[in-house]
């Protein structure tokens, strides 16, 4: 870890060393008197320009960490919240914000508001409950939110954003035989999923990852169709054989790769995808 000192970088080095030699720092943050608040797998530590003090806690891959006007240090993980606040460990319980919702960053302003990027757009923290302003509803079509940065008291008020007319999505499956995939499960949901992706068994890709989850079978064609779907961005996968699930990729809609984008109030189409056998 560095400082931006007058112009240069400035190595903490001469700063004691964590007591696991091999720690990963995740994400750091300055308080409001300076001192320095780092993450890692096993807590949180904190510099104050003379050493370093460990606050340690189990945490689930940390990726976030803020400290709000009373203090407490905030720290988003994959599997929630974590408060540190006087020197006590809480797993805070936010209303409305509980997985299958996914935290990527957390701010803090000085208004006493936590603000954090989520898999359901931009969530505000206060009073014990989250808000939420799904950005597929504005120009940005994607609800995953990884960045964010919030200045001094942040925004007074939000601006209330309607939600969009719902869209659908269409397409056809083929299997290695470039006839129709009959009767097999498809699914979308806003995750970023990936071929790395792992679900438990009895399960399927798109359970427990997103708010936004469809599923439906093809039909004897191998044509399916999903309706009244909010616009934004989904993932796709198909079951190509028992329990043995496939990501389609491709140039879809404009989502990228591994991403299908679907338009607001208006039917969204994917090319025929064929589904090749393996070697």
């Amino acid at each position: 870890m560095a400082q931006w000192i007058d112009g240069n970088w400035k190595p903490l080095a001469d700063a004691p060393p964590f007591a696991n030699p091999h720690v990963r720092l995740a994400a750091a943050t300055v308080d409001g008197k300076g001192n320095i608040w780092a993450t890692h797998s096993s807590g949180v530590a904190m510099y104050d320009g003379k050493k370093w003090t460990d606050f340690k806690e189990s945490l689930n891959s940390p990726n976030s960490v803020a400290v709000d006007a009373n203090g407490d240090v905030w720290i988003a993980a994959y599997d929630g919240l974590r408060v540190l606040s006087n020197g006590a460990w809480k797993k805070p319980t936010i209303a409305g914000l509980a997985p299958p919702l996914r935290l990527r960053e957390i701010r803090a302003d000085t208004r006493g508001r936590l603000w954090a990027t989520t898999s359901w757009g931009l969530a505000v923290i206060e009073n014990g409950g989250a808000r939420f302003q799904r950005i597929a509803n504005s120009d940005i079509p994607g609800d995953d939110l990884r960045g964010l940065l919030v200045s001094g008291a942040g925004p007074k008020s939000l601006t209330v954003i309607a939600d969009k007319p719902l869209g659908s999505l269409k397409g056809k499956i083929e299997g290695p035989d470039n006839t129709g995939l009959s009767g097999a499960r498809v699914e979308i949901c806003n995750a970023r999923l990936s071929s790395m992706t792992s679900f438990k068994r009895n399960e399927t890709p798109c359970t427990n990852q997103a708010p936004l989850s469809y599923d439906t079978k093809t039909g004897k064609d191998g044509s399916f169709l999903f309706e009244k779907v909010p616009p934004g961005e989904y993932s796709l996968v198909v079951e190509g054989g028992s329990g043995k699930w496939v990501l389609l990729t491709g140039s879809f809609t404009g989502g990228g790769a591994e991403r299908i984008r679907v338009g607001a109030g208006k039917p969204t189409s994917v090319p025929t995808v064929t589904l090749k056998a393996k070697p």
